[in-house]
């Protein structure tokens, strides 16, 4: 299965690379979990929804 990637590179790219580069480029990224840890109660239950749905 592919999927193609609009948002920024607008890549085909197969179903198995997909979330792995999504998950290191935003989710990992320390500027992201910090400005979600700003975000305070609604950062943390954003990041708790997110867990869930993995």
């Amino acid at each position: 299965m592919y999927i193609n990637n609009l948002r920024s590179d607008a890549k085909i790219k197969r179903m198995s690379q997909f979330p792995t580069g999504d998950f290191l480029k935003r989710y990992f990224n320390p500027k992201w979990i910090g400005g979600m840890m700003k975000g305070g109660y609604d950062g943390a239950r954003y990041m708790n929804s997110l867990v869930e749905d993995l």
